[in-house]
């Protein structure tokens, strides 16, 4: 799967563009109740390119363009296709005052940017 098909959530739930990459396989196991969540995931993909976004999620500026080439070029992991798969901790205390569709997304987000270094 392409990753740019997540833009629609990861924009403005996680500030991030994905630029480019391909998820090749994911699996995760996760526990949720009425407080937190916590588990694990594993994600394989490959060529991996994100641009930061600010909040308002307005037109990019120099400043976000030189973030996003340093999440590029130091932090964020081009790939994890290669054993053993970085795993990624899934760690997120729930608002109650949010939907359960916003629970489940930021729970299993917590654990994909762990495993792609964020």
């Amino acid at each position: 799967m392409e990753m740019q098909a997540l833009n629609p959530a990861v924009e403005p739930m996680g500030f991030v563009r994905l630029s480019s990459g391909t998820i090749n396989a994911m699996e995760f196991d996760m526990e949720l109740d009425q407080a937190k969540a916590s588990g694990k995931i594993l994600l394989n993909y490959s060529d991996l390119k994100v641009e930061l976004l600010e909040r308002e999620q307005v037109k990019e500026n120099e400043e976000k363009q030189l973030l996003s080439f340093l999440a590029n070029t130091v932090k964020i992991k081009r790939n994890n296709s290669e054993k053993p798969l970085r795993e990624g901790e899934i760690t997120f205390e729930r608002d109650p005052h949010k939907s359960i569709f916003n629970y489940w997304w930021k729970s299993l987000l917590s654990g994909l940017k762990g495993s792609i270094g964020m």
